[in-house]
């Protein structure tokens, strides 16, 4: 699935154990972990589609899998300003299983594409990543989405648009208005692939 520009969005990532569903929209983001598969379901009846989020860069300590995580030794420093939240290695080959495993759930529960948060951890200080190391992780990402039929957004990652663009269907940035960053999804648009922008209320 490959959304184009001017389809309507709605994202819901909190409360999702019963999401508001009367918002019109074409598209609907909610949370992998929260969310009935009925509500899915309820929402494809209608003609539309659902992307599922989670994060594959960090690790919540209140996700049914994190213990999973600590136990492969893949958690890495707390995210700053994010408590009960840290940063995985993206370099450990004992992520993978980790993550193929939540592609896995949004298949079974019938996510037609998933969200996959915190994909830029090379631009973190507390972080050393490189950028050729978030670039090989972020082409794997998409590659096990598509293995699964799963349409796959890009989240924030700016940095990378050029290199990722013909690994993504579409993109998710948070606030590029308030940062003028804007004009760097041009390229997504070019590509007819939609861009899905989020502006917080202060």
């Amino acid at each position: 699935y490959q959304p184009k520009p001017g389809t309507k969005f709605q994202w819901q990532l909190s409360g999702c154990n019963n999401p508001d569903t009367s918002v019109k929209a074409d598209v609907y983001d909610f949370d992998l972990f929260e969310t009935p598969v009925s509500k899915i379901k309820e929402l494809q009846n209608k003609g539309k589609k659902v992307i599922c989020y989670f994060s594959g860069g960090t690790i919540e300590s209140w996700r049914d899998d994190a213990e999973d995580f600590l136990n492969k030794g893949v958690v890495l420093e707390e995210m700053e300003d994010w408590e009960d939240e840290n940063w995985v290695n993206i370099r450990s080959s004992k992520l993978k299983p980790l993550i193929q495993k939540r592609l896995d759930l949004a298949v079974t529960k019938g996510c037609d594409g998933v969200e996959i948060d915190n994909v830029d951890g090379y631009t973190f200080k507390e972080n050393d990543f490189t950028y050729n190391e978030q670039l090989k992780f972020n082409k794997w990402l998409a590659d096990e989405a598509h293995k699964r039929k799963l349409s796959i957004g890009l989240k924030n990652d700016m940095g990378q648009i050029k290199d990722l663009l013909p690994h993504y269907d579409w993109a998710l940035n948070e606030e590029c208005y308030e940062y003028g960053e804007c004009e760097l999804y041009k390229p997504f648009i070019q590509a007819n692939k939609a861009v899905f922008g989020v502006s917080y209320l202060k």
